[in-house]
């Protein structure tokens, strides 16, 4: 995947999400969230995924996330989170950028990239769960 260019980093995060895709994304973060109730966290590892799923949820909430907030979101070791925040960066998924109230911290949003990948695993899902839900009630 290409590195995003200058431009399109500058506008990271403007457009704003589906908000169909914005619940769907929710609902599949929380869900995941809950998992950890029912099996231990090492066999559960999606932490990049759970990175996406909370800033493009976030986004469409018109909630900002901390790069501190993101790794908390991934569900692992915050070292672990702080290295997938860096990958995201570095696959051009997110992208950094200070709060203009405190230029001692960072958030962090999907570029258009990412929020771009996002959406099309969201879209190629929702149908497939639509389907088993509906099959579930027959």
């Amino acid at each position: 995947m290409p590195k995003e260019t200058a431009r399109e980093v500058a506008t990271c995060g403007t457009t704003p999400a589906s908000t169909d895709l914005t619940l769907l994304a929710r609902k599949l973060y929380d869900f995941g969230q809950r998992r950890s109730k029912f099996f231990p966290a090492e066999l559960l590892g999606e932490p990049a995924w759970y990175i996406l799923l909370d800033l493009y949820a976030s986004a469409g909430e018109g909630r900002a996330i901390s790069v501190t907030s993101a790794s908390v979101a991934s569900g692992a070791p915050t070292t672990t989170g702080l290295r997938m925040v860096r990958m995201l960066e570095d696959k051009g998924l997110v992208c950094r950028g200070q709060v203009h109230t405190d230029r001692r911290r960072s958030d962090v949003r999907l570029t258009p990239a990412g929020r771009n990948a996002v959406e099309q695993s969201l879209r190629e899902l929702r149908p497939m769960l639509g389907h088993v839900l509906h099959s579930a009630h027959s």
